[in-house]
This record gives structure tokens, sequence and C-alpha cells, in this order.
């Protein structure tokens, strides 16, 4: 899959996970970067480095977190922003619902990246 900067897609184009999908964010041992995640309209920021002076920024070793739709929502689009300062840095987006590896690149420059976030049918 060719991976396509959210701001260019439609929602209708857009890889797709059931329910809820897994970011990482890994940048090695000497890399460091910005994330930025969204989804429905809650944004977190994050630094990633595994340095000394990076984790006293309140940075983590590595970014991971599930995003999971609220209760009522059909679906939402999550849109991850990675920024590397250093180094290279590796982004996994993850259908935890089934389909597997959605998107992943390694880079040392910007990744925008956005899925799809579904509710499964009844």
């Amino acid at each position: 899959m060719t991976p396509v900067p959210h701001a260019l897609l439609e929602a209708e184009a857009l890889p797709t996970a059931l329910e809820q999908a897994f970011v990482s964010v890994d940048c090695g041992d000497d890399g460091v970067a910005a994330v930025r995640t969204s989804l429905e309209g809650a944004v977190e920021e994050s630094l990633v480095g595994r340095g000394d002076v990076d984790r006293s920024a309140d940075g983590r070793v590595y970014f991971a977190r599930t995003f999971r739709l609220s209760e009522n929502d059909e679906s939402a689009k999550l849109a991850v922003t990675v920024q590397p300062a250093r180094g290279e840095c590796v982004t996994t987006i993850t259908d935890v619902g089934g389909d597997g590896v959605l998107f992943e690149r390694t880079s040392n420059g910007l990744v925008e990246v956005a899925v799809l976030v579904q509710a499964a049918e009844s």
C-alpha cells in the first residue's frame, strides 16, 4: 500500500481499521521525533527519544497507543504526524480488529498519514 498524506485523501479512500487502531513510533537508540495524533478532536502531542535529555523533557522511549472509537461513533479519522528531529523513526499503524499492518514507514523526514477507524457492523 502506498501511503498518501491525509490532507489529500477523502474519508472513503482511507485505509480502514475496525473499531481500534494501534499506533507505534520507534526512533531507535539515537533518534528523536515529535509525534502528533488526532482522533475525534482529541489531539495528543509527544516527544519520542531514548536520550536522557529527551526523557527529562517528558519524552517517551517510544510512542505506543491504541485508539478506539467513542461508544456512539460510527467512524472517525485518526491522523498521525511524525516529525523526526534526529535519526530515523519507524511509524506503524495496525488494525487491531484483524487486517494487520495498515501503514508502516521508516523515515528521517516528515510522515503524515491517516486511517479511518470504523465501528463493526452489528
